[in-house]
């Protein structure tokens, strides 16, 4: 599995691809939730669960991901460590910081080691959506269809 990511990426049968996300807490109920949103949304995801940052990066290396959501607490380090090598690996992949820690300097700290997004978890219904649709434009929903 060589793939790249497919942001706008088109099937023979002109299908937008799933969005491959890897979605990392160490919450078994908040990574349920979280899938739950992803899946309701009015666009096609596939979804892949870690809970700490070596089964994160297995994953990675294994799945390659579109899109990492990455919460700041796991057991085993810190979401923003585990950013390094995942940049390291796939310069060109997103990453979202998930979190409900919600400080200017724990948002500078992520942005500087190279996330793409921080998202606090008590806003994430509202937050992630316009997020994910700024990373990937050509998977967001056609809202004049409505």
């Amino acid at each position: 599995m060589d793939e790249q990511r497919t942001e706008g990426s088109v099937t023979a049968d002109g299908a937008t691809q799933p969005i491959r996300v890897l979605l990392v807490d160490d919450s078994q109920t908040f990574l349920d939730s979280c899938t739950r949103f992803l899946s309701g949304q009015d666009a096609r995801f596939n979804i892949r669960q870690a809970t700490r940052i070596d089964h994160a990066l297995e994953a990675a290396r294994v799945w390659q991901p579109n899109l990492v959501l990455l919460d700041f607490m796991l057991p085993d380090g810190t979401g923003v460590e585990l950013i390094p090598p995942l940049r390291a690996h796939w310069p060109d992949v997103p990453i979202v910081m998930l979190t409900f820690f919600e400080t200017d300097v724990l948002r500078q700290l992520a942005l500087t080691r190279g996330a793409n997004g921080f998202v606090r978890k008590t806003e994430i219904f509202a937050e992630l959506m316009p997020v994910i649709w700024q990373l990937f434009p050509d998977h967001r929903p056609d809202d004049s269809a409505a």
